[in-house]
C-alpha cells in the first residue's frame, strides 16, 4: 500500500467551525493552515484532555464522503492484491482452492 500514491490519501480529522473537517496527509503541527477535502480552509489545533467536546462536533458530510470513497478504494485494492496472490502461476495459472491453500 503506497499512501503517499493519490488514490490512497492519508486524512485526519480536525475541528473547525463547529463541524468535524478531514485533510490530506497525518498529523501536523497546530497553526498549519490547510484545506479540508470539502473545500473548507482551516488552521490545525490540538485539543486537550481525552475526550474534548470539539471531537463530539457532528462530521462535515462532503469530507466524511471522501474518507468513505477512500475506504471503500483501500479495501477494493487489498481485494485485488489477494486475489493477484491466489491466482499465481506456480499452481497451473489455477486460482488457489481450499484444497490447494497451505493453513
Amino acid at each position: 500500500m503506497n499512501v503517499t500514491d493519490p488514490a490512497w490519501p492519508g486524512y485526519m480529522w480536525q475541528p473547525w467551525g463547529e463541524r468535524r473537517h478531514a485533510y490530506r496527509g497525518g498529523r501536523r503541527p497546530d497553526g498549519e493552515n490547510v484545506v479540508a477535502f470539502c473545500g473548507t480552509p482551516l488552521t490545525t489545533t490540538s485539543y486537550p484532555g481525552d475526550n474534548p467536546p470539539e471531537w463530539q462536533w457532528p462530521e462535515c458530510s462532503a469530507c466524511a464522503e471522501t474518507v468513505s470513497e477512500i475506504a471503500d478504494r483501500r479495501a477494493l485494492v487489498e481485494r485485488r492484491r489477494r486475489h493477484e496472490i491466489e491466482d499465481l502461476h506456480a499452481y497451473g495459472g489455477q486460482p488457489l482452492t481450499r484444497h490447494t491453500r497451505r493453513a
